[in-house]
Order: structure tokens, then sequence, then C-alpha cells
């Protein structure tokens, strides 16, 4: 109803009308105002979802985005002597002990042999191909990162069908 009136008062008033669209031209919108309008919104809201420390560095986690939460991550680490072995160097001991305890349980651990093994052979497939299409373009493929590669089965046994290549595992 108030609409209805508007638009009846304004169809009727020669001077209203005149004033009304004086103001909408003189009233300027350009992308920069917009953008920082935009901005200012997407910040407010980024920072409302990251006022919960714990729930953005589980994100990041999740995501594989470890940089930014890694001062955080270091400082827990330190104070979980479960990782002690990561600030003294002695990864031979932690892996001993790791294997200590899977033996008490009844595992046992041997060399690992992938070959055959459908999700090992499509990997080394894809490393063949890159190793193939590098050659074409007398770019030789000489590095591999193995990206979350737990004890190292798939890099051992990579390195042993591809023994050229350099591999680093994180």
């Amino acid at each position: 109803e108030g609409f209805r009136a508007g638009i009846e008062y304004l169809c009727g008033n020669d001077h209203a009308w005149a004033d009304l669209h004086k103001r909408a031209v003189n009233k300027r919108q350009d992308w920069a105002t917009v953008a920082k309008e935009w901005e200012a919104l997407f910040s407010k809201l980024l920072a409302a979802k990251c006022e919960n420390k714990t729930r953005l560095n589980k994100h990041l986690e999740h995501y594989s985005d470890v940089y930014p939460i890694r001062n955080d991550a270091a400082k827990q680490l330190q104070s979980d002597g479960r990782y002690a072995f990561m600030y003294s160097g002695d990864y031979k001991g932690q892996y001993d002990k790791y294997y200590e305890y899977e033996a008490e349980r009844g595992v046992k651990y041997g060399p690992e042999d992938l070959t055959g093994n459908p999700r090992f052979e499509q990997t080394a497939g894809i490393v063949d191909d890159l190793m193939q299409a590098f050659a074409v373009q007398n770019a030789p493929f000489k590095n591999v990162l193995d990206y979350g590669c737990a004890h190292g089965h798939y890099v051992m046994n990579l390195a042993r069908r591809f023994p050229k290549l350099h591999y680093t595992g994180i």
C-alpha cells in the first residue's frame, strides 16, 4: 500500500520527482567503492570464521595448508612427549620403538613388495608416464615428492622400479 502511494505521489508531483532524479544522478557508484565495500564484508565474514583458533588450525590441517599453522603446531608438538624425537633427531630410535610396539601385538614387518598391487601399479604408471613425457621435451624427470609417505613403502618400491630418480618423502 505504501509503495503504491509513493509512486502515485511521485507521478503527481513534478518537483519531488525532479529532486529525487537529481539526487539519483549525482550519486556515483564506481567499482572501486563496491570493491572496498565487498572487501570489508568478506574480511568481516572471514574474521568471524577465524575467531576459534583450534577450529581454524584443524581446517587448515585438513586441507594440507600447514604453513600458516607451523608456529602453533611447533609449540604443541614441543609439549607433546610423543614427538620429542623430532627435536632430538632420534628418528631411528622412534622407528625401533614403533616396530617393537607393533611386534608385541603380533605384527610382523618384512620387506614389502608391492609389485602387482593395483594401487601401486597405477602410481608407478603415472611416474613412468611423467618420465616419458619429460623425455620427449628433453627435460629429464628427476625428482619425486612423496607427500604423506608414512613409513615409505611406496617410495621404497618406486625406488626399486625407477632407481635413477631422487625421492623425497614428507
